[in-house]
C-alpha cells in the first residue's frame, strides 16, 4: 500500500506545473547612488544546477555589473532560487552588492530592497517565476 501511495504522489508531481515546465524568470532590476541609476529587465530559462548570467560587464545592458541566478531546488509547488548582483570596483575587484535566495510558486511576484547608508545606494529588485 505505501508503493502505491508513493506512487500515486510522485504521479501528482509529474502533474504540477513545476515539474512539466520550464522555468522563466523575469527580473527587473535598479541600482540608485548619487542621483544616477543603473536599470535591467530581462527574462531567462532557468535549469536546475546551473548558474545562468541576467546580465553582464559586457557592456550591452550594465558596464560593471553582473547579475547572476540558480535554482538550487524544486518541487512539485515552489521553486528556490538563488541571485547575485556584483559591481565591478575601480581596482577591478568584484563587490557582491545583494545575494538573495527566495522560495516561491509560479506567479508570484517579489520584491527586494537594499539600501546602503554608507555608500548612499539603493538596489531595488522585483522578480517573478513564470512557466514556458
Amino acid at each position: 500500500m505505501n508503493d502505491w501511495k508513493k506512487g500515486l504522489a510522485l504521479f501528482g508531481m509529474m502533474l504540477s506545473p513545476f515539474a512539466v515546465a520550464d522555468w522563466q524568470l523575469d527580473v527587473a532590476f535598479a541600482l540608485s547612488r548619487d542621483g544616477y541609476t543603473h536599470e535591467a529587465s530581462t527574462s531567462v530559462s532557468l535549469l536546475p544546477g546551473e548558474e545562468t548570467i541576467l546580465f553582464s560587464n559586457d557592456g550591452s545592458q550594465l558596464p560593471g555589473l553582473l547579475g547572476k541566478a540558480e535554482l538550487i531546488e524544486f518541487d512539485g509547488e515552489q521553486v528556490k532560487i538563488c541571485l547575485q548582483f556584483q559591481e565591478q570596483c575601480n581596482d577591478g575587484s568584484w563587490r557582491t552588492i545583494a545575494s538573495p535566495t527566495f522560495q516561491t510558486g509560479l506567479h508570484q511576484p517579489l520584491s527586494f530592497d537594499v539600501n546602503d547608508s554608507e555608500l548612499r545606494e539603493h538596489m531595488h529588485l522585483k522578480v517573478e517565476v513564470t512557466s514556458v
